[in-house]
């Protein structure tokens, strides 16, 4: 019995060193695999490349100029709804002394 359950755990771990040393060989080709289209394309100076870079290159610069309006608009949000919520918490504030000054004969 002890013998069939270290052979069981041996193949388990045989399975997973063998799924692991395929899972990195197929990482390993991927990424070649990338890597030689990158240079391909890269060496293409065709005039529908060439377009498709500059179109690339202002969708790129137009996403991070929204982003970067996005995040200053935001913060100029916080802010005052910060300022104003001081102001709110600090007029709730004095409102109960009036009303209590008010009552006074």
């Amino acid at each position: 019995m002890a013998l069939e359950m270290m052979t069981l755990v041996n193949a388990g771990i045989g399975i997973v060193r063998t799924g692991q040393a395929e899972v990195d060989k197929t990482k390993a080709s991927m990424t070649k695999k990338f890597e030689e289209l990158v240079a391909k394309g890269a060496s293409d100076s065709s005039e529908s490349s060439v377009r498709l870079r500059d179109l690339a290159t202002k969708i790129v610069d137009s996403v991070v100029q929204t982003n970067t309006t996005i995040e200053k608009n935001w913060t100029d949000i916080r802010s005052k709804f910060s300022e104003s919520f001081q102001r709110i918490s600090s007029k709730e504030g004095a409102i109960p002394q009036q009303k209590m000054e008010k009552k006074k004969p």
